[in-house]
């Protein structure tokens, strides 16, 4: 959940800064080039980071599914060595039992 907000804080956070460079851009005086430039780069770098969010989100859902695959097998595998390790258990005993 916590993700999930920190994800909404960003997407609020891009889209303000996209905003607030835009209308700055559209305010700069006709003779101050240099501050339309960098208005106009901040919102390049805003498109940039918005658009590589998308495949960064893609990604995380691909780790998640990862995780959660290698996980199950994880749990499965600690089942067979517990049951190998019981039927280990089982023959012990049995050869003790024997060679007595």
């Amino acid at each position: 959940m916590e993700s999930i907000e920190l994800s909404l804080g960003a997407i609020v956070a891009l889209l303000i800064l996209k905003e607030v460079f835009g209308f700055l851009r559209s305010r700069a005086p006709n003779g101050n080039n240099k501050n339309t430039d960098d208005c106009t780069k901040a919102i390049q770098h805003i498109n940039e980071l918005w658009d590589g969010r998308r495949s960064m989100e893609l990604t995380l859902e691909k780790l998640r599914n990862s995780i959660e695959l290698q996980t199950i097998v994880m749990k499965e595998n600690l089942i067979t060595l517990q049951e190998t390790r019981r039927d280990i258990n089982r023959v012990e005993i049995a050869v003790k039992d024997r060679d007595k």
